[in-house]
């Protein structure tokens, strides 16, 4: 016998049924009796599961496209033409967004290549610790390069469509040689990152200093060997052998964080303007306060490395010949 008071219970989403006193059931009937709480029938406790669910799966997504790096990308191009062409803001944002779109469409490949090392590693990336599926993640990476292409089509020129194409497929390449090629990946994805520059001179008349474009490429170069260095040990595991893998964590640190500072001197020191010059000093500051967190707290120091990194791209942004 089951009691209950002005209390709710449910045998299937059509059935609603009001205890005022006692119900009894059946022994060994195939119905199974679910409470649900006060003036609350299944349907809508199915209702909430499945709210629940698209917002753990949107949250998910939202962190496999790295949001602080596709903003960052997104920025590049936006900053360049609302600063030389008086464009409305919403407009240039928009316009950058299609590289931050290939930017979360790299991530969400190489999250797709990397899963049997992540899960060995341990990562909290959500595809390996299975909150977001991977026939889902897979429909993510097909729909993205769909809907840039089809977007630049529209609205581009035959110059930024080959931009945006040989940015989708760096972005391949890189999850490629990071499975296969693991000690070339590094300088890999520091040449994909350089793609919103050249986005950016494909959609205006810009075109950027060389040298600061070198000094950034061994920033971002160095930045990735630290990256190694946090996940030696799951590379290992996975039979992955990373350069700090060959050198070793202390003296991939040691390098890793020399040619950071290096990078980001040569930088300041050959910029021309006064805005660049200005972003690249703090991007020195920034640089040296994330090296000696780093050697700390090793993923707090990556965090806020993206400090230097989102000031050095502004700077380059601007920095045009």
């Amino acid at each position: 016998m089951l009691r209950g008071k002005r209390e709710m219970w449910t045998v299937n989403p059509r059935l609603r049924v009001t205890l005022d006193d006692r119900l009894a059931v059946t022994a060994g009937s195939p119905c199974v009796m679910l409470r649900v709480g006060p003036e609350r029938d299944l349907m809508g406790f199915w209702q909430m599961r499945l709210l629940r669910s698209l917002v753990e799966i949107g949250t998910a997504s939202i962190e496999t496209i790295r949001p602080v790096p596709t903003a960052i990308a997104a920025l590049i191009p936006a900053v360049a033409l609302y600063g030389d062409y008086s464009s409305s803001l919403l407009a240039c944002i928009g316009r950058g967004s299609q590289i931050g779109l290939v930017t979360a469409c790299a991530f969400v490949i190489n999250d797709i290549a990397d899963l049997r090392k992540d899960k060995l590693a341990g990562k909290r990336r959500p595809i390996a610790r299975d909150r977001l599926h991977l026939v889902a993640v897979s429909a993510l990476a097909v729909a993205l390069p769909v809907v840039v292409i089809l977007r630049e089509l529209s609205i581009g020129s035959p110059q930024s469509l080959l931009a945006i194409t040989a940015a989708l497929a760096g972005g391949i390449i890189y999850s490629a040689l990071s499975r296969w090629l693991p000690l070339f990946k590094n300088l890999a994805a520091a040449a994909l990152c350089l793609a919103p520059f050249f986005y950016a001179s494909s959609i205006t008349e810009l075109s950027y200093q060389p040298w600061v474009l070198g000094a950034m490429l061994m920033f971002i170069t160095a930045r990735e060997m630290l990256i190694d260095v946090q996940d030696c040990p799951g590379d290992l595991r996975a039979g992955v052998r990373t350069l700090a893998g060959f050198l070793g964590t202390t003296a991939a640190t040691w390098i890793a964080t020399t040619i950071m500072l290096a990078s980001t001197l040569l930088g300041a020191a050959l910029v021309s303007g006064s805005t660049p010059r200005l972003l690249l000093g703090l991007g020195c500051l920034g640089t040296i306060a994330s090296m000696l967190r780093f050697h700390d707290h090793p993923a707090s120091g990556l965090q806020m490395s993206r400090i230097p990194l989102a000031l050095g791209a502004l700077a380059l942004a601007r920095a045009t010949m």
